[in-house]
């Protein structure tokens, strides 16, 4: 798997550099995508697992996207196939999308509370990281019955737990 993340941030970095030269970005998004979403389909995913020769996947998967196919992204699903496989276009897309997202300084806050935030909150939230961070705010929330109230902040790599498990946590360590 690290070999996969490795090899997809240097194909993404040279999707993306072709994507932003060419002024396509919006459609090479698109079909990484479109291709992930083929990928990991359950009846298709195994049918890219099992060793099926190149050539039938490569078949199968540009019959499968044929009306929107550019010539360029074919040649690239040939070179992937070619050097890696198509299981590695996941990890493409998810790179692609970060640079994407570097690039239009998009910042992802992955917020994990123990109910449903309200508008209301999630307003104060986001006004409170903006005065911190410079970028479009992006907020994606998520339900997390296990840290009983309170809530987790994941901001790239800076992480602010606020959970009740938390703290309940630091004073189990420091009781010990």
């Amino acid at each position: 798997m690290r070999n996969y993340i490795t090899l997809s941030k240097i194909y993404a970095n040279a999707i993306f550099s072709y994507s932003l030269k060419n002024k396509c970005t919006l459609y090479w998004h698109n079909m990484l995508k479109l291709t992930t979403n083929i990928i990991n389909n359950n009846k298709m995913n195994s049918f890219f697992l099992n060793h099926h020769s190149t050539k039938e996947q490569f078949d199968v998967l540009i019959n499968l996207l044929d009306n929107y196919i550019s010539f360029d992204f074919k040649n690239f699903i040939k070179i992937v196939l070619y050097n890696r496989g198509l299981i590695i276009i996941p990890y493409i897309f998810k790179q692609f999308v970060k640079l994407h997202d570097q690039y239009k300084n998009n910042i992802i806050v992955n917020i994990e509370s123990a109910y449903k935030l309200n508008k209301s909150q999630l307003f104060n939230i986001r006004k409170i990281i903006s005065k911190k961070i410079t970028g479009n705010i992006k907020i994606n929330c998520k339900i997390n019955r296990f840290i009983f109230a309170g809530i987790i902040i994941n901001i790239e790599n800076l992480i602010l737990d606020g959970s009740l498990l938390n703290k309940l946590n630091i004073l189990k360590k420091g009781m010990l």
